[in-house]
């Protein structure tokens, strides 16, 4: 039988407030990043008016709450600190446990979507001396 490891409850008080940490975060950079101006413009002023092709590019988009969203999973601008953060916390941290790609990528994307994201995680973790020191 393996032996269990007890995480301290710390460990998940904290992740609510790193939660609300990145979501505040992603908050203010949306609006910094220029390659979402167009999709966050037409969802919040021109959708109503707008051609039928742009409105079918930019139908699995939703502006609420000052957030971008694209099939109900939270839009992280292309900003690299803040990405660094969540692929971090998806695959470094002790709850996340050092998994693999393909596991880091669901864990993230259960929230979270940017464009590459799959190509980010596969990067992250083959660059993870933890990961690669196990191998």
């Amino acid at each position: 039988m393996e032996p269990e490891v007890m995480l301290p409850s710390e460990v998940f008080a904290n992740t609510l407030e790193e939660e609300l940490e990145i979501v505040t975060e992603i908050c203010s950079k949306l609006r910094e990043d220029p390659s979402l101006d167009q999709i966050i413009q037409f969802l919040m002023e021109d959708a109503d008016n707008a051609p039928p092709s742009i409105r079918k590019a930019y139908q699995d988009y939703d502006w609420e709450e000052d957030l971008l969203w694209y099939q109900g999973k939270l839009v992280v601008p292309n900003h690299k600190p803040l990405k660094e953060r969540l692929l971090r916390e998806s695959h470094d941290s002790p709850l996340a446990g050092h998994l693999g790609q393909q596991r880091t990528l669901e864990l993230l994307s259960c929230n979270y979507w940017w464009p590459g994201m799959k190509a980010s995680a596969k990067e992250w973790v083959e660059c993870c001396p933890v990961c690669q020191a196990n191998r």
